[in-house]
């Protein structure tokens, strides 16, 4: 998917988890579930946050695109590090935004191979990244979140 619409998708979820779990500090919450829903493309070198966060991203590039960081393992990995600092809230937060972004590619046909390197079968889906289908995803998710935002 595109960085508009995981951002899109990630926005309007967090709104929903600010509610469900009555999040005290939303503005950290969301910062970070938006920060870590682009973050797996940290691989990808026409990627918004490949430019952003050079040099790191040259060696995030040395794995490809779509494999090892878009496995369950950085989520868990880096979650469980923040929640053993007793930071609950900023491991929260990441493991949604990850596992978001996750979830969305996973939905594309060039897929994820989430359990990479141990397994390198994809989970694929029916969207095209940039397509139409994508495009008109990203506008109702864009109504949601307005909609969410009103009421």
């Amino acid at each position: 998917m595109l960085f508009r619409t995981h951002l899109t998708f990630s926005f309007l979820i967090g709104l929903y988890i600010i509610d469900f779990l009555k999040i005290e500090n939303q503005i950290l919450f969301m910062i970070i579930l938006l920060f870590f829903s682009i973050f797996p493309d940290i691989d990808e070198s026409s990627s918004k946050i490949f430019k952003k966060l050079k040099p790191f991203s040259y060696l995030a590039a040395l794995f490809g695109h779509r494999n090892l960081f878009h496995t369950i393992y950085f989520p868990i990995a880096i979650s469980l590090v923040l929640f053993i600092l007793n930071l609950k809230l900023i491991s929260l937060a990441v493991l949604i935004g990850y596992s978001l972004h996750i979830l969305l590619d996973m939905i594309t046909k060039k897929g994820i191979a989430l359990f990479y390197p141990l397994s390198k079968k994809r989970i694929r889906g029916f969207i095209k990244v940039g397509s139409l289908i994508e495009t008109i995803i990203f506008i109702i998710l864009i109504i949601l979140v307005i909609y969410k935002l009103i009421i």
